[in-house]
């Protein structure tokens, strides 16, 4: 099978695939040459991959700056580069100065999506921030608003807040080994029109065949635990792409697309770039697909992914955040 070659999130025409950066400069992650990270980028855009996602909250700025220098080296305006809000940022009067503080540290004129990170605390006037959102569409600061981590209850609400603009994006995480969001999310999401844009493609690795937890980021994850320790689930990605040769991360990448999804992997090094550019050009069979669902169809009951729980204060979740990311 092969999905089209591009697909459309909002206003927009990309390639089913996007660039994650949380990676690039994290301290969960270890350590990064920031040279080779906008190498990578760089790289990834010239072979056509023209999505790219961050956030203020990898490294706090940092990922964004290094973002910003990327597209300095390779100016195009079918670029989409997204960005996110920390969900403790998420106040009606923090909306606009930090999409500012964004599209600065990016070099943008605008910013092409801006997302809410992830749900903010029940503390907060929520659609007071979903209408500051919309209001960065009047004053030229984005194209587009989306979110992030939002579950199908969180969703709803965030819908009816809406004044003027739509929500183009729900962005959560989704793999093999994370299916959660198909019970209810992904059919609410396409009642609505909107896209879901997959993190945790790979598992943090464990998807593409990395065994060891060797950083936090991997160390705390149940999803990397739980594709590391599914010896079926690996062969079977394995002999699929030996079958077809290509990378592991090209097979698990091109599932994630043929299930509706735009999936992000998170580039350091032009070497991670290849298996993004095998996705798109990989044609898997029908019988093949099914053998992956078949062999992760117990994961479809997880629990969805919460990132950060709503009963916790903005200003508390901030200071632990400013720690880890």
């Amino acid at each position: 099978m092969g999905a089209a070659k591009h697909v459309t999130l909002g206003s927009w025409r990309i390639k089913p695939v996007g660039i994650g950066t949380w990676q690039a400069k994290s301290r969960v992650w270890g350590s990064s040459e920031p040279k080779e990270v906008i190498e990578a980028i760089v790289d990834a855009l010239t072979e056509g991959v023209n999505l790219i996602d961050t956030a203020e909250a990898y490294g706090w700025g940092r990922s964004e700056e290094l973002v910003g220098e990327a597209l300095k080296k390779y100016r195009s305006n079918d670029i989409l580069v997204a960005t996110k809000l920390a969900g403790c940022n998420a106040l009606p009067s923090k909306v606009v100065k930090h999409a500012e503080a964004s599209r600065r540290r990016l070099g943008l004129d605008a910013i092409g999506l801006y997302q809410i990170h992830w749900p903010p605390s029940n503390y907060t006037d929520e659609c007071g921030v979903i209408r500051e959102m919309e209001s960065l569409i009047d004053r030229g600061l984005t194209h587009m608003i989306g979110l992030s981590n939002y579950d199908s209850k969180d969703l709803s609400k965030a819908l009816k807040c809406l004044r003027k603009h739509e929500l183009v994006s729900d962005q959560v995480e989704y793999s093999l080994v994370q299916r959660a969001p198909e019970r209810e999310l992904l059919p609410a999401l396409g009642k609505e029109g909107m896209a879901l844009i997959g993190w945790g493609t790979l598992a943090k690795g464990a998807l593409a065949g990395k065994a060891k937890a060797d950083n936090l980021a991997r160390f705390l994850d149940l999803s990397f635990r739980t594709a590391a320790r599914n010896i079926d689930l690996q062969e079977a990605v394995k002999e699929i792409s030996g079958r077809h040769g290509v990378s592991r991360a090209a097979v698990v990448i091109r599932w994630s697309i043929e299930k509706g999804a735009i999936p992000l992997v998170g580039v350091r090094r032009k070497k991670h770039v290849k298996s993004l550019v095998e996705a798109l050009n990989l044609n898997m069979g029908e019988d093949e697909l099914i053998r992956l669902d078949e062999l992760t169809h117990m994961y479809v009951g997880r629990s969805f992914t919460k990132v950060v729980p709503r009963s916790i204060p903005n200003r508390v979740i901030c200071s632990l955040s400013k720690l880890l990311l």
